[in-house]
């Protein structure tokens, strides 16, 4: 008997997998349909016994299983067959509940993925309902969530290997697959991707910052590495800078965002000169698109979550990948945002120097004449916002310190004098 019968439309695979791997931090046991056990079949027995012998029934309520069919047949029998407060509506998207659904669950709780985070609330209410209280090592998951909120792509041998924030899923991707194609016909063969094909056959990983910890050695053999930041900040660049100079120092590390990948794939050789609004996670990102040219002109941080589609970042990355490594043929370009406030902090000055601004398009250069009261050593750091990028780095007492913030967002610094020079990434 599992605890939770988790009913969905495979176009929501993206959350489910966020959901699994929370359950699965939580200890509570689960029955997904992850192959279309359905197929033709108008109703499995398979899925009615799934449904009688689970604890909870857990509805991923979104447009997408509004539509689907099967998804329709297991509320019904679920509502026939369960207790109600063994029901658990829970909405993925902003679509309201159609009529008859608002009247099948009417008196029952209902959560939504904006309001009622998967790790915390919905993960409670299962628990709940389950008669379990959480245990003290899924407490201390949840505090490390951050450390999953990355994802984690690399090349080796001509193919893109990506292993996704959240879920740990890993895919494998074949480069010959769009060498020498123009744009338009490469993003066609990504629209009609399945994810689920090329899925490798490696086990489910530990994902973000936990893959790198455990699996630098394979990292250290790729040909390049993509460290994918779930959000636009400081402090999600600062966490990924900082474990890539102690586990990778030395290897082709580029630094990107999930939401300006997910916005370029999505606008990729569009021909139309536009400005257009996504948003992905809690970043709001507004893309000026023309002349073979996506802008990244302003990201703003939203209250609200909307789960960054698996589909969308591969697609982006693929294509980032593509462009910069000379195997699409016509390059369209994507100009996108430093993403966080660059600042020189000196012990022998309260205030921070601005060096470069969040709203930056890199690559970028910035220079400056610094003049310290004391003609002796004086310590800074380098500041992504509020993170430190490097230790306490050492400055003469005057001269001209000069940044760049290059196309793979990696921070290079000099102090040009008599002293020579730094370079604390």
């Amino acid at each position: 008997m599992k605890d939770v019968f988790i009913s969905y439309s495979r176009k929501d695979t993206a959350v489910a997998d966020r959901i699994c791997a929370a359950l699965d931090r939580a200890g509570i046991s689960y029955f997904i349909d992850r192959q279309g056990i359905g197929g033709g079949m108008e109703f499995p027995e398979v899925l009615a016994n799934a449904i009688i012998d689970c604890r909870v029934f857990l509805l991923l309520a979104s447009k997408n299983s509004y539509a689907s069919r099967f998804t329709n047949n297991e509320i019904v029998f679920a509502f026939n067959r369960k207790p109600k407060n063994s029901l658990l509506p829970y909405l993925i998207d902003d679509t309201e509940l159609p009529v008859a659904l608002d009247f099948t669950f009417a008196g029952i709780n209902r959560r939504n993925i904006k309001e009622h985070p998967i790790d915390t609330v919905l993960v409670d209410d299962i628990l709940n309902i389950l008669g379990r209280k959480r245990t003290e090592s899924h407490a201390a998951d949840t505090r490390r969530e951050t450390k999953a909120d990355a994802t984690v792509a690399y090349v080796k041998a001509n193919t893109l290997y990506v292993v996704f924030a959240h879920s740990g899923k890993k895919i494998k991707f074949p480069l010959d697959s769009i060498a020498e194609r123009k744009g338009p016909d490469i993003v066609k063969i990504l629209g009609r991707l399945n994810l689920d094909e090329y899925i490798s056959a490696d086990t489910i990983y530990r994902p973000g910052m936990d893959f790198i910890e455990q699996h630098s050695d394979i990292l250290r053999t790729a040909d390049c590495i993509y460290l994918i930041a779930n959000e636009i900040s400081g402090a999600a660049y600062g966490k990924l800078h900082a474990l890539a100079q102690r586990k990778l120092k030395g290897k082709n590390v580029r630094y990107e965002y999930a939401a300006s990948l997910c916005a370029w794939g999505t606008v990729y050789s569009t021909t139309d000169n536009t400005r257009r609004t996504y948003q992905y996670g809690h970043d709001l990102v507004t893309a000026e698109i023309g002349d073979g040219i996506t802008e990244i002109i302003s990201t703003v941080r939203q209250p609200g979550y909307i789960p960054i589609p698996q589909k969308d970042l591969l697609k982006g990355l693929v294509l980032r990948h593509g462009v910069t490594s000379g195997i699409i043929s016509d390059g369209y370009v994507l100009l996108d945002v430093l993403g966080f406030d660059l600042y020189l902090k000196l012990t022998s000055n309260d205030k921070p120097i601005l060096l470069l601004e969040k709203s930056s398009i890199i690559p970028c250069k910035f220079s400056t004449d610094i003049g310290c009261v004391s003609s002796f050593m004086t310590y800074g750091q380098l500041m992504a916002d509020d993170t430190p990028l490097t230790d306490s780095i050492c400055l003469p007492g005057h001269g001209q310190i000069g940044v760049t913030a290059n196309a793979n967002r990696t921070i290079e610094s000099r102090f040009n004098d008599a002293h020579g020079s730094i370079n604390p990434s």
